[in-house]
């Protein structure tokens, strides 16, 4: 009987251990959502300068090579410009597609889901 009253009077103390077991469970889950936001973040902004560094020097030597086929100095950079131009009102008119819902998407996966790749 003793052994009974001993188990009853145990229980809020295994309360107390199981709130704060949960308490480090969520502290971990949100860690480790945040470390995959922030390397995701983090290696899209790598990819990013590394692929503006290249469309540069493709750009630079595309319109080079513009001038060239033209025999003019400036032709070619006048057409990558507009090129640019073009792709940017593109962008901005179809951003919801391209941008907005690929971040919502990105972030629904680590935060609910629990996957940091697609």
């Amino acid at each position: 009987m003793s052994s009974f009253f001993n188990n009853i009077t145990s229980i809020p103390n295994d309360v107390v251990d199981y709130i704060n077991l949960q308490k480090n469970l969520v502290k971990l889950q949100i860690i480790e959502k945040s470390t995959n936001i922030l390397s995701n973040v983090i290696t899209y902004i790598i990819l990013a300068v590394v692929g503006t560094l290249a469309l540069m020097c493709l750009t630079i030597g595309g319109a080079m090579a513009i001038n060239e086929l033209f025999n003019n100095g400036y032709v070619g950079f006048l057409i990558v410009a507009g090129i640019y131009i073009l792709l940017g009102v593109v962008l901005y008119v179809s951003r919801k597609v391209f941008i907005t819902d690929k971040i919502a998407d990105t972030l629904t996966n680590i935060l609910i889901k629990g996957d940091s790749e697609e």
